[in-house]
């Protein structure tokens, strides 16, 4: 058994760490069957000289008998900025044998306090671009700063703190550092909070002369779109280089007046909305590099803070993380050229271009052509969504922007000075930084697109540490998709650190009364005081679900103060009947909106929704207190969810129909999803709702938004899987399947996308997505992890008819969880991988144990395997970690409680 894969915080490189005390996790590395820890020991240490000699000189835990190796707090040396800590882990197996050291890993403190960033100094260039317009579509360009400073002796490490508003690129001598680094640092309410970065540079100081180069972009710092958006200002920058030599000592270079900038740089404008403008012939070689003729620069002013607290950022960057090449280009005139990507992405235009300078190129994107086969650019609405580049000349040039991405899957290119090559152009995805999480596929093709294009969707949203819509003048942080789209986020990327961060930007965004807008950080200028008992509920929704699937406490720690105080808001508007009428924006996007200008708001009651979702709310602030041990306030809410049950069920309950208020899916599966229906009813408000999805609408759904986030899972849990799975594989609108029918290569923002005006159309967005990917894994495949208290698996793959096969994967704190289930004839075989340190329920369609045959032999007599019993016509068994091959003869399908048939070999499976 070997400790590996440590993580701090989930960071990969954990550099700039602000916690007082950061978490230490790590996985075992150790195949034998029932491996599993018994006990920890870390030792953290100044340098990697002392943790190797065993002087544990900032921490010694001693041996804790513990099986906990995920998030376990640092309890050592109280620690300062600028230290460096060194930290390795053993542990203890099952046996009681320990293991050798892990290899050391690190983590360094960035500053903490305000005074840990002195001597440095907010700088910047605060004047407009003297040839912009005043207009709506002014521009700015970006600003250039550097200094040159010089270091005395051989170095022994070298990093650089800054944050750069609104987005920023660094350089050291001659080096971009954030190569592959674009749109960082995350936004935020600048006035609230700013994040700062930090970056190792050891390898790039040398001794003698050294210099260091930021340019600073606009981001959502400095609005380009001064009449509805927010302005925070000119772009500026704080910066702290510490610099360790050999023989210990530090030397320390700062933001100051000693800086030079300036604005006549190549980036001539750059805007997430209208595109960056680049003009090769001012481009300034050697500009990041020592020796620099920077006569024509001007000192830097000094500038005024953001407002903002800085703060380390914990979360991965956003980053550019693979290529895309055309599947298609097509000449429309000369000069003017159409590529094709084959899939929709978030993301940025790399060229490869040889022509005479003064040479502009034009790059306009958008998802998809019009019917006379030009691009459609209505759905920007008045995001112009262009790229300029101006040549130099001289030879082969490459560029890409650095400080926009677009949502698009196709490209207007004019101006090209020659023949349009493959070759010469490609796409740039970028997505959160975050690592994959997991994998999904079967023998259904339509299941398979949809789960990639839900997938293809998630790594698009999620960047510059925010859910952001992708395309057109929009792109705000909106509350109401990430509470129910969170499972279909982590199973594709690792999220925690990033969820944890956005939820920090809704605590932020509250106001003094409590309420929470509909978005966060708030951009706008209007709309700010919406009241919503909906969309705001992600504040009770997401930490609750963090601690379960993360096994995160401090999500709940850290938002159930700002979450209480929400209700109480919202509490103090209700009716005097008990009920809520704050339901703003109802069941956004549903069926009944399809076709029908105006009508987004959708066919069920807002009250009903925005009543339901207030005591939803009341129950998960019920269920925090209690994991918190706040058992008085517990009991309050549990009474409060139950006396406005009550209430909900007097307004909107018909008892003689088990029909709620409105009649549609979602008025009938909110109450079912939070166990709002009355005592003895539930069948018949279950049978309504599958009646209507079977026979009224054939198998489909009508739900919009809300309805999405909670219909899949609701079913499934209720019994009715057979149901949710005929959801998913329908073809006619409104489905997922359609859009696949219909060249999709994410989801829609609208069932009816194609036929939609432009407008709020987007192609990519998660409206109509919620926890679908996420009910992929855990239904399909079976895979269901609960990381409250360590982790729990259960295995539970419902055998849907029409699947041969379904393999998926997902990352836990303990490792990769796998699942490989397949039917043959009536031959089930079930491959399963349980990770080190954790246990598994497995449950098999069979009422026969006994046919359950492990790698050869009876499942109950294999090792790591107990048989727990029967349940509900299933064989039940505990797994302990390893990896199992399954395998049965007699097997049924269609599991659930009227739709259960016996499988016997030779008869067709229907």
């Amino acid at each position: 058994m070997q400790p590996n894969h440590l993580l701090c915080e989930f960071l990969p490189n954990p550099l700039g760490i602000e916690l007082p005390g950061p978490r230490l996790s790590w996985q075992l590395n150790d195949p034998r069957r029932g491996a599993r820890q018994g006990a920890y020991q870390i030792q953290a240490a100044s340098s990697e000289e002392a943790l190797a000699a065993g002087r544990a000189d900032r921490w010694e835990s001693g041996r804790v008998e513990s099986a906990q190796n995920h998030l376990v707090a640092y309890a050592g040396e109280p620690l300062r900025a600028g230290q460096w800590i060194y930290w390795r882990v053993r542990v203890w197996d099952q046996e009681g044998k320990p293991s050798a050291w892990s290899e050391p890993a690190h983590w360094s403190m960035g500053p903490i306090a305000p005074e840990d960033w002195a001597p440095a100094l907010w700088i910047g260039l605060d004047r407009p671009d003297p040839d912009s317009t005043t207009d709506e579509f002014r521009s700015l360009p970006a600003r250039y700063l550097r200094r040159e400073f010089a270091v005395e002796s051989p170095v022994r490490r070298a990093s650089v703190t800054l944050c750069g508003l609104g987005s920023f690129d660094l350089h050291v001598n001659g080096q971009r550092i954030t190569e592959d680094l674009v749109l960082n640092p995350a936004q935020t309410d600048f006035e609230r909070r700013v994040m700062h970065m930090t970056f190792d540079v050891t390898g790039t100081v040398q001794p003698g002369a050294n210099a260091i180069g930021v340019v600073l972009g606009n981001g959502r710092f400095h609005a380009l779109r001064p009449g509805g958006h927010r302005d925070f200002g000119f772009p500026k920058l704080i910066l702290r280089l510490e610099v360790e030599y050999a023989d210990g000592t530090k030397r320390l270079w700062v933001s100051d007046a000693g800086w030079r900038v300036t604005d006549q740089g190549p980036i001539r404008a750059n805007h997430e909305y209208d595109g960056e403008h680049y003009d090769a012939r001012r481009e300034m070689p050697g500009w990041d590099r020592p020796g620099f003729d920077e006569g024509a620069w001007m000192p830097v002013q000094l500038v005024s803070e953001p407002g903002g607290r800085l703060e380390a950022s914990l979360l991965e960057p956003t980053r550019i993380v693979s290529t895309l090449s055309p599947v298609e280009i097509r000449r429309q005139a000369d000069g003017v050229w159409l590529v094709d990507f084959g899939q929709a992405v978030y993301g940025q235009t790399r060229i490869r271009v040889t022509g005479a300078a003064g040479t502009e190129i034009q790059i306009v994107s958008a998802y998809s052509l019009r019917g006379d086969g030009s691009l459609k650019t209505e759905d920007n609405r008045g995001a112009r969504s262009t790229d300029r580049y101006i040549l130099k000349g001289g030879g082969e040039e490459v560029w890409a922007p650095r400080f926009r991405g677009q949502g698009c899957r196709w490209l207007e290119i004019t101006g090209w000075p020659a023949e349009l090559k493959n070759e010469s152009i490609c796409l740039l995805i970028v997505r959160h930084g975050a690592p994959p999480a997991g994998t999904f596929s079967c023998s259904d093709a339509l299941l398979t697109k949809i789960s990639d294009c839900v997938g293809w969707g998630v790594r698009a949203f999620l960047k510059q540490g925010l859910p952001l819509d992708p395309d057109r003048d929009e792109r705000q942080a909106w509350l109401g998709d990430p509470a129910g789209d969170a499972p279909s986020y982590a199973v594709n990327l690792q999220v925690a650190p990033f969820l944890r961060k956005w939820l920090g930007d809704i605590r932020l965004a509250q106001g003094e009364g409590g309420s929470i807008p509909a978005m966060a950080p708030f951009y706008w200028t209007f709309n700010r005081d919406m009241t919503d008992a909906v969309w705001p509920a992600v504040i009770t929704i997401l930490p609750e679900w963090i601690h379960r699937h993360y096994g995160d406490r401090r999500a709940i720690e850290e938002n159930y103060p700002v979450a209480s105080r929400w209700v109480e808001h919202l509490e103090g508007r209700m009716r005097p009947d008990g009920t809520s009428d704050d339901g703003f924006f109802g069941d956004w996007c549903d069926a009944a909106s399809m076709d029908k200008k105006g009508s987004d708001h959708g066919a069920t009651s807002l009250p009903l929704i925005g009543s339901a979702y207030l005591i939803h709310s009341a129950q998960l602030l019920a269920r925090m207190a209690g994991i918190l041990g706040r058992s008085a306030e517990a009991t309050v809410w549990e009474a409060k969810a139950v006396k406005w049950k009550e209430a909900f069920n007097r307004r909107f309950f018909d008892a003689e129909t088990a029909m709620y208020e409105s009649g549609t899916q979602c008025a009938l599966l909110l109450p079912l999803a939070f166990d709002l229906v009355p005592a003895g009813q539930r069948e018949r408000v279950l049978g309504n709702l599958v009646k209507d999805i079977v026979e009224t609408h054939n198998g489909h759904t009508t739900v919009g938004l809300i309805g999405n986030q909670w219909l899949l899972p609701t079913l499934s849990r209720l019994g009715r899987p057979d149901v949710a799975h005929r959801i998913v594989t329908r073809t006619e609108r409104p489905s997922w399947g359609y859009m696949i029918k219909k060249g999709a290569t994410t989801i829609w923002e609208r069932w009816d996308t194609d036929t939609r005006d432009p407008g709020m159309n987007s192609e990519a967005l998660l409206i109509q997505v919620g926890p679908l990917g996420g009910w992929m894994v855990e239904t399909l495949a079976g895979i269901g992890l609960d990381q409250t208290d360590g982790v729990r698996l259960e295995l539970k793959p419902f055998l849907a008819p029409g699947l041969d096969w379904v393999e998926a994967e997902l990352e836990c704190a303990n490792g990769r969880i796998r699942s490989r289930w397949s039917h043959d004839r009536g031959r089930f075989t079930w491959e399963v991988t349980v990770p080190p340190n954790s246990k598994a329920t497995a449950y098999f369609p069979t009422n026969a144990p006994e046919s359950v045959m492990e790698a050869g032999m009876r499942a109950e007599d294999a090792e790591g395997v107990t048989l727990l019993g029967l349940e509900s016509g299933f064989a039940v068994f505990e797994l302990r970690a390893g990896q199992y091959a399954f395998s049965m003869e007699r097997i049924w399908i269609n599991a659930s409680p009227n739709l259960i048939e016996e499988f016997i070999p030779g008869k067709m499976i229907s």
